[in-house]
């Protein structure tokens, strides 16, 4: 899912979860054109989207890079975005098709064609980094460029939620000029065509301007945005929000840290605002361990399992229960698990008294 500034743009994320950011009133639309101050607990470990599998690089990739599609505000399917249209051209789900809009441009004014969506993909593929999205794309044989607005997208095997890839970071399109074909990028710069351009990028921020030449769905309500890093620090994050020091908490602050903030923001000037989101943790086995290895130990913890419990009790309500491996809102989500499993552990029913029942005294 592409990801954009809570409030300053769009919130393109799609639900099985909460996404949870605090600020103070009205941060993000800023009709006088000022910048807004953003802060998280992660850090964003890549710059060129052939890298970075991690939630910060993806956001800086949402914000600085245009998808063919996208998932706006609210919405559970992808929607064109640097793409006028997708579609597959096939009934068996192994050719998608995707026209370009009109007027496309990189912040720095080159056109972007249909030869630089084919670069990009093609690029992944080929560097295919350890920390990279090209393990998302194993249906993905090639892409033609039939023509400057045409992509061609040809599949190994019929793959119904290509689009949804597709309208991820790891979808970002980058200039052909500006990137080598073989190798990543080490100069902590980036060129895209998405709504915001990053003018620099250190330790401990990265300060984006407006893209004057962005074509596409996402409408900034400000003048530029500073996006802080706080490396982990929650505590940090916390008293930042509620300091002034940064307008929004947008990722990093604890379950209990949320509740807090809501509870005391009355006078405070600070606001809890939630929305949808596919975000999803696991509890996740060890394969190779002698007792969790054992798929009747598995099951017997799945039963065991009080999600709704879970989530009151250790998420605050800031969550929902999943049970699927696919988030809801996603092609292919079901309840299965909670077909299976139930919401929380059956009761346990009375012992039963074996054996003859004495009769009363006379």
């Amino acid at each position: 899912m592409r990801n954009q500034w809570p409030a300053l743009s769009l919130v393109a994320v799609v639900a099985s979860g909460l996404l949870t950011g605090c600020g103070s009133e009205n941060t993000g639309d800023t009709s006088d054109g000022s910048t807004v101050v953003v802060g998280m607990s992660d850090d964003v470990l890549a710059t060129d989207p052939a890298s970075g599998y991690d939630p910060g690089s993806w956001l800086l990739f949402n914000n600085v890079f245009q998808s063919l599609l996208s998932f706006p505000k609210g919405a559970t399917e992808p929607q064109p975005e640097a793409a006028e249209n997708c579609r597959f051209t096939d009934t068996q789900a192994r050719v998608y098709e995707c026209t370009l809009r009109d007027g496309l441009k990189f912040s720095n004014g080159n056109p972007l064609t249909s030869k630089d969506v084919k670069f990009s993909f093609d690029r992944m593929l080929k560097i295919d980094d350890d920390a990279g999205p090209a393990v998302m794309f194993g249906t993905l044989d090639k892409v033609e460029a039939p023509d400057d607005k045409t992509v061609v997208f040809r599949l190994n095997a019929p793959d119904a939620t290509f689009p949804s890839k597709i309208a991820s970071g790891a979808g970002s399109i980058v200039d052909h000029r500006e990137y080598d074909a073989a190798g990543l990028r080490k100069d902590g710069e980036a060129v895209g065509s998405g709504p915001y351009k990053l003018e620099s990028f250190g330790d401990d921020e990265a300060v984006f301007s407006v893209n004057e030449h962005y074509k596409g769905t996402a409408d900034p309500k400000n003048g530029g945005v500073t996006l802080r890093f706080f490396h982990g620090d929650r505590e940090g994050l916390k008293k930042a929000v509620l300091g002034g020091d940064v307008d929004v908490a947008y990722r990093g602050l604890t379950a209990q840290d949320i509740d807090d903030i809501a509870k005391s923001s009355d006078g405070t000037g600070v606001e809890v605002v939630e929305g949808s989101s596919a975000e999803v943790q696991h509890l996740v086995f060890n394969m190779d361990h002698p007792v969790a290895g054992k798929l009747g130990v598995r099951k017997a913890v799945a039963h065991l399992l009080d999600r709704d419990a879970l989530i009151e009790d250790v998420y605050r309500g800031t969550a929902s229960p999943l049970y699927s491996i696919v988030p809801a809102g996603i092609a292919g989500h079901n309840t299965a698990f909670f077909d299976t499993y139930g919401a929380r552990p059956p009761r346990p029913r009375p012992p039963r008294h074996c054996g003859r029942r004495a009769s009363p005294a006379r």
